[in-house]
């Protein structure tokens, strides 16, 4: 019951522990892990993104190129408040939890798929983030993009950003930074 308690306390101080201390985030722990469901840890390394694209490759020595797991954990501190989108690009498995709240759960083999996710997040606080992430055969690729929120949510019709209404105003894409994640001890 005491190691209950102070996993707790220790989940709830650690986040901002980290932020304090830290001006710039480290990235997302990587945990490795030989086949489909994280049965053998091969390696754990820091990943400042969770961008791989590893082909028929293996992700790193000692791991198969095929039926391997692999589990991101750390916190995931906004800029900004406000409405973000993430976006995940996967061949094959991906689950996806935010503060202990699933958010995706597509564990299966498929051909590269393309999630997008909105969460509204609030600056400076630290979300938990866990990606999951599992490699079943040929290609292996595993992308979590974000989209942070517009400065000016309410942004004319008509703007630069547009042609003046002409065309629809593009949002930007981009990896989750390093900056903003914090990895779990390593």
């Amino acid at each position: 019951m005491k190691n209950l308690a102070f996993s707790l306390l220790l989940s709830n101080f650690l986040p901002v522990v980290a932020h304090a201390q830290a001006t710039k985030g480290d990235g997302l722990r990587g945990d490795y892990y030989q086949g489909s469901n994280f049965e053998r840890l091969v390696h754990s390394r820091r990943d400042a993104l969770v961008d791989f694209y590893w082909h028929n490759e293996q992700p790193m020595p000692g791991m198969p190129t095929e039926q391997f797991t692999v589990r991101w954990t750390g916190w995931l501190v906004p800029p900004v408040t406000g409405y973000y989108v993430l976006h995940l690009a996967v061949d094959d498995g991906a689950r996806l939890w935010l503060d202990n709240r699933q958010l995706l759960d597509k564990w299966h083999g498929q051909p590269p798929s393309y999630h997008t996710i909105p969460v509204e997040l609030q600056a400076g606080r630290a979300y938990h983030l866990r990606l999951d992430y599992y490699q079943n055969l040929h290609d292996a690729r595993a992308l979590l993009l974000w989209e942070r929120p517009r400065k000016n949510e309410a942004l004319s019709s008509s703007s630069w950003r547009n042609l003046w209404g002409v065309m629809q105003e593009t949002h930007i894409c981009q990896p989750l930074p390093g900056d903003n994640t914090y990895a779990l001890l390593i």
